[in-house]
């Protein structure tokens, strides 16, 4: 299975996930695309309206 089928197969078979795409990362995601991911999980938290600190 391709990397792209997994996340096929996961958003298929997930229920309540969500998928935001960024752009291509190496295996440390967190490193190359470090303000795409902070923006995604504070848009995730405020769409949940949890509080961030």
């Amino acid at each position: 299975m391709t990397d792209q089928g997994a996340v096929a197969w996961c958003e298929e078979n997930i229920a309540g996930l969500e998928v935001s795409r960024h752009g291509l990362a190496g295996h440390h995601s967190s490193e190359d695309r470090p303000e795409e991911l902070a923006a995604a999980i504070n848009a995730w938290a405020d769409r949940h309206r949890l509080a961030r600190q």
